[in-house]
């Protein structure tokens, strides 16, 4: 191989290498991060719970009640208690 196709592999290993690091690196404090956020700030699962559990109980049983409960939380949690779920049908 000449000089050139050298020095240029040396480089792109070099340069793959460092992004492949620093990204490694990012995945390792993102993960440091999230769980320091979970210890010192845990979600306020109980209330949502309770929200949701209201609503299963005033919709008619259109469909499970579990799935109902799951539906009610997860857009509880998305909208941060400012949604609600007033009709659920089946498709």
């Amino acid at each position: 191989m000449s000089e050139v196709m050298t020095e240029g592999l040396k480089l792109m290993v070099v340069g793959m290498g460092t992004v492949f690091v620093v990204l490694v690196l990012v995945v390792i404090i993102a993960k440091v991060l999230v769980n320091i956020t979970n210890k010192y700030f845990p979600a306020e699962v109980k209330k949502v719970v309770k929200r949701a559990q209201a609503q299963v109980d005033t919709v008619k049983d259109v469909i499970d009640k579990k799935k109902l409960a799951v539906i009610s939380a997860s857009v509880e949690i998305l909208t941060k208690g400012k949604g609600t779920v007033a009709k659920v049908e089946k498709i």
